[in-house]
């Protein structure tokens, strides 16, 4: 059947896709973290560029989503 926009049923997410969060914000972190899970993602969460760098050489995740303004290296600079 067809939904307007707003009502459409999304299918839930492959059980398998990881997604990695990068942020100095640790309620931001907190809360994404939250809300990603209960939509049935797994989610891994970092803090700074430098530790999602560690992350990404032990495990590489579907998404990666990263605050630009971090402290040290920023979130642009990790994906170059």
């Amino acid at each position: 059947p067809w939904y307007p926009p707003a009502r459409r049923r999304r299918s839930p997410p492959d059980p398998m896709s990881r997604i990695l969060l990068v942020d100095d914000d640790p309620d931001l972190l907190r809360l994404l973290s939250m809300r990603l899970i209960a939509a049935g993602y797994q989610v891994q969460t970092v803090e700074t560029a430098e530790a999602a760098l560690g992350q990404l050489a032990i495990e590489r995740p579907d998404l990666v989503l990263s605050d630009v303004q971090l402290p040290g290296m920023d979130g642009l600079a990790l994906f170059d």
